[in-house]
């Protein structure tokens, strides 16, 4: 709304103004943050389900966000579990039906204080397919 009032040279609120009389709705403030972060349009290309494959595909990565994905924001998409092979399944959701490109692809390890921290690391690099670089820095917790 600022952006467009410095534009046009008057207050924010004779912009808001402007809107309601001419009957122009105004984005909620997710929305508005979601068009600033992507404003080349939305990062997920999710491509048609062809085959039996992909809709089965799409169903378990669905599902598997809805019991282990975090959901308190809308700029990301992300989900927490130690089993490889869910990681793994879910990397090739995102990676196929998404087709999210890969350098947008991050992950972050967390390790009890007596693991080997670099092990953990290359472990990971190697189920996720993922370069160190993609990898946050690790959360390392006490073991009580």
């Amino acid at each position: 709304m600022a952006e467009i009032a410095e534009q046009l040279g008057c207050s924010p609120n004779k912009v808001v103004y402007w809107m309601e009389k001419h009957g122009i709705e105004r984005r909620d403030i997710s929305e508005a943050i979601y068009q600033w972060h992507n404003p080349d349009g939305d990062p997920f290309d999710i491509q048609t389900l062809e085959t039996e494959e992909q809709r089965d595909l799409f169903q378990l990565a669905i599902g598997l966000y809805i019991g282990e994905g975090k959901k308190q924001s809308d700029a990301d998409v992300s989900l927490s579990n130690t089993e490889p092979r869910v990681i793994q399944v879910f990397l090739r959701f995102i990676r196929e039906i998404c087709r999210v490109d890969e350098e947008k692809i991050f992950a972050w390890i967390n390790v009890f204080d007596d693991a080997q921290l670099e092990r953990a690391q290359s472990y990971w690099e190697e189920v996720t397919r993922l370069s160190s670089s993609q990898f946050y820095k690790a959360v390392v917790r006490p073991r009580r």
